[in-house]
């Protein structure tokens, strides 16, 4: 039977290991999210408007601060930010 995502993330952070990286899921991260277990969020945003779409926290219950680390623009004008989650 699977684990939850945050128990695994949790024991993963307890070890000794390196960088834990995961791409694109809006559900695992706020799963993640609710649990205090993201550190750094890195974000690509297009320059487009649609109107319409999947929220990146569509159920953030407490204010959380974030503090830019880096930013990098394209050529293609997509900007590129990385942000450190402060706890």
């Amino acid at each position: 039977m699977a684990r939850p995502a945050a128990e695994v993330i949790r024991e993963e952070k307890r070890g000794d290991g390196g960088y834990i990286l995961f791409l694109g899921s809006a559900s695992l991260l706020a799963a993640l999210w609710e649990e205090h277990l993201v550190d750094e969020l890195n974000v690509r945003i297009q320059p487009i408007v649609l109107g319409m779409g999947r929220p990146l926290f569509p159920v953030v219950k407490e204010r959380q601060n974030l503090a830019l680390k880096d930013s990098l623009m394209f050529k293609s004008s997509v900007a590129a930010l990385r942000y450190e989650v402060l706890q």
